[in-house]
């Protein structure tokens, strides 16, 4: 028959070692510390989201307000375009942030 997939406990401090046997991935470890790099990775994401987000939501503000749009339509409206906004400006910040290695 073929390969088989084996999972198994092991390693140090009860760490779950997971080993599929003819996968690109022939070990993964999961634990739960975390270190300083880590923890601050995710500071500079929340940060980056909240200035994206907030940036996004002004846009979409400023456009709805500046068509005239109000209510309900005017509301769904500004959701989609600040989302849009929000997630073109996460993604070119962060193009440009590896770009000019500051970020991995």
């Amino acid at each position: 028959m073929g390969k088989t997939n084996v999972i198994h406990w092991g390693g140090r401090r009860g760490n779950l070692h997971s080993v599929v046997s003819g996968s690109a991935v022939s070990e993964r470890t999961y634990t739960t510390g975390n270190t300083t790099e880590f923890g601050m990775g995710i500071v500079w994401s929340v940060i980056g989201i909240f200035i994206c987000g907030g940036l996004g939501g002004f846009a979409a503000w400023a456009f709805v307000t500046t068509a005239g749009w109000t209510g309900t339509p005017g509301a769904i409206a500004a959701a989609i375009i600040g989302m849009v906004v929000a997630v073109a400006l996460w993604t070119g910040l962060t193009a440009l942030l590896r770009a000019m290695g500051l970020v991995r």
